[in-house]
């Protein structure tokens, strides 16, 4: 009897313990962008469908946008799924915007040799970054993010210091001042070193992750395109060179710069911060008009190409 009921307890421990427990992984290297925002809504979304044990944000970035961040830190508070920012690899730093998204994020951690900090928000103008001073910004951002280091038990004093002093730390110094709970060497050791830790933060959770399956995040055609589009250095050129197009066809028309002109201009007020609906909802309108003037033309040339270019954009933006 007592052999047929350790059968059958085996028998029902065997499903459980066969599934593996998963923790999906994102990068975010490089400006924090519309593009960030997106893949951050994507993973959240796949790491809900695969029931994640957590999020795990790989961050190495110089920051970004502010109005991004303040929505990614959002999805954070509101998510189900507890989200673990770790600064990798070796040598990466989460400066500015990724100081704000790693306080704000339920388990902060380091590589070795990484920083993080500088978190003052700065204006760019025709001179370069220029730091904002208004007491108003300031203010608010010390506020808001003092609240979230306090929320998730961390040094409140050095959440403020990272705005109005623009402190750096390395992961030794973080650690010691309770800005970030675990200095890791690899995504592996992290996992197991984050298991049996309880959250009492936002999300009451004890984490299971000891050897757990690490899923990597594959970005969507829409998010990769974004993440290209939106880096300010390629925004600001495709701006500039939008408006030289314009000029040059409103001078020479019959080249179709003009066209080439307004999509540029389109992509790099999108990189710029419009709205990513908006700006693939007027590339469509844009390109179903043209190829229609096309068919209305005899032969086929630059409006039906700048046309089919324009609608295929807008498709993968929408």
């Amino acid at each position: 009897m007592k052999k047929l009921i350790l059968i059958f307890a085996i028998l029902f421990l065997l499903p459980q313990l066969a599934e593996a427990k998963k923790v999906l992984v994102i990068e975010v290297s490089g400006p924090i962008t519309t593009g960030t925002l997106e893949l951050f809504k994507s993973a959240l979304e796949e790491a809900n469908e695969i029931d994640a044990e957590a999020l795990l944000v790989l961050l190495d970035t110089p920051g970004g946008g502010l109005t991004e961040t303040l929505e990614i830190v959002k999805l954070i508070d509101r998510s189900n799924i507890p989200v673990i920012s770790y600064v990798h690899p070796t040598g990466a730093t989460a400066w500015s915007a990724g100081t704000i998204i790693l306080i704000s994020s339920h388990i902060a951690a380091m590589s070795p040799n990484t920083v993080i900090g500088s978190a003052q928000p700065a204006a760019i103008s025709a001179q370069g970054f220029t730091p904002l001073n208004e007491s108003k910004i300031i203010n608010a951002l010390t506020t808001l993010l003092a609240e979230k280091a306090r929320v998730h038990g961390r040094n409140q004093t050095a959440a403020i210091a990272f705005i109005k002093e623009n402190l750096n730390l390395n992961p030794e110094q973080a650690k010691r001042m309770n800005v970030i709970e675990f200095i890791s060497s690899s995504v592996e050791d992290l996992s197991n070193q984050v298991n049996g830790l309880r959250l009492n933060s936002t999300i009451q959770k004890t984490l299971s992750t000891k050897n757990a399956e690490i899923i990597k995040h594959k970005p969507s055609l829409r998010i990769q395109f974004l993440n290209l589009n939106t880096n300010p250095m390629l925004a600001s050129i495709l701006l500039i060179l939008g408006i030289y197009a314009l000029i040059f066809g409103f001078s020479s028309p019959g080249f179709g710069s003009e066209i080439a002109g307004v999509i540029m201009i389109a992509l790099g007020l999108l990189g710029l911060g419009f709205n990513v609906n908006l700006v693939a909802i007027f590339l469509l309108i844009l390109g179903i008009v043209l190829i229609l003037i096309e068919v209305n033309t005899p032969g086929f040339g630059v409006l039906g190409i700048a046309g089919i270019i324009s609608t295929i954009i807008g498709s993968i933006l929408l």
